[in-house]
């Protein structure tokens, strides 16, 4: 499109014009710094509880990340963390005397909506002391707060070195 001159060879009509470039090099410029296009994604799933008394609903998972904050699950044990942008994050469920599988789940980054991210507490009576079995490489890179750790060496497990 070109300039419009009036009978005094002055240009008319370019006001559009400039107000439309601006707009567009203004539009780039956000898309590609991500402050328009960034699309919110989900993380959700299911908690489920074994042995107790407890309710499902007492649960707490913590979001952890580039966002924080906290929810407890529905009733029916379904838990959602909605408009969370691309990033890095955790989720971390909490209830005093059940030990979760998994402890945590992360994300690194999160790009994509996250489905059936569930986890299972298992009821653990007060004064009961959890055990658990690592196989492979356990690396302890310091002994403060390591309280009442027992490595055990069974047969054909390879070799133990503290």
């Amino acid at each position: 499109m070109g300039l419009i001159k009036d009978s005094n060879d002055k240009a008319t009509g370019n006001y559009g014009i400039r107000i439309a470039v601006i707009s567009l090099l203004l539009a780039a410029a956000m898309t590609t710094s991500g402050t328009s296009s960034a699309q919110p994604y989900t993380i959700s799933g299911t908690v489920t509880l074994v042995g107790g008394m407890a309710s499902v609903t007492e649960v707490t998972l913590y979001l952890s990340g580039d966002a924080s904050g906290y929810i407890s699950p529905n009733p029916d044990g379904t838990y959602s963390f909605t408009t969370l942008l691309e990033g890095v994050y955790a989720v971390t469920p909490s209830l005093a005397n059940y030990i979760f599988q998994p402890l945590a789940r992360s994300y690194d980054p999160l790009s994509a909506h996250q489905t059936d991210q569930d986890f299972v507490g298992t009821y653990v009576a007060p004064g009961v002391v959890p055990t658990a079995t690592v196989y492979g490489l356990l690396a302890v890179t310091a002994v403060v707060g390591v309280v009442g750790l027992k490595l055990l060496r069974g047969r054909n497990e390879g070799h133990l070195r503290t």
